[in-house]
């Protein structure tokens, strides 16, 4: 008898543990239509009033709360080489906020987008960008405005943004 309530309680247990963690880390992840409908508004997005007249095309572009975004899985792993020996590995997570209703042509071109990332990226790299002061908003202006102009040469506008979401530099 004992023998088989032990494993019982142990799963009882582990359940009860188990629903508990996924209380307190907030249960399931955001799936992508969830992640562009919970977003905080843009700081200056909204202020603007409602107008009567339906909006054109340039005013949805324009329009930063009605985007989607599209989360490129895997990390990037960016080398930073110094006299022909890998001194650090730079480590970047990165998302796309396109235009609504076009996640799903955009997921077709991850593995073209990835490639053209990885090329801005190591020139990124090998021009000592990634070094100290890589966190500084130029550099990581400098890079967005690239990594956005090879994504739009791919996906087009209706790509807005590339967001850097995560950077990391181990090493030296």
């Amino acid at each position: 008898m004992k023998a088989i309530i032990l494993p019982v309680l142990l799963a009882l247990v582990g359940t009860g543990a188990g629903i508990g963690a996924a209380m307190v880390l907030g249960g399931p992840k955001e799936t992508k239509t969830d992640v562009a409908e919970t977003c905080p508004e843009p700081e200056g997005a909204g202020a603007a009033e409602p107008s009567a007249a339906p909006p054109n095309t340039a005013d949805i572009a324009a329009s930063e709360t009605d985007s989607e975004y599209v989360k490129i899985n895997n990390q990037f792993f960016v080398p930073v080489v110094d006299n022909e020996r890998v001194v650090a590995t730079v480590i970047l997570s990165l998302d796309l906020e396109v235009a609504p209703g076009t996640s799903d042509p955009i997921f077709t071109m991850i593995p073209r987008l990835r490639d053209a990332f990885l090329r801005v990226l190591f020139d990124h790299a090998n021009a000592g960008n990634f070094g100290v002061g890589y966190t500084e908003n130029a550099s990581l202006d400098l890079l967005r405005r690239n990594l956005l102009s090879v994504a739009q040469g791919i996906g087009g506008q209706t790509i807005r943004r590339v967001l850097i979401t995560e950077i990391a530099r181990q090493g030296a």
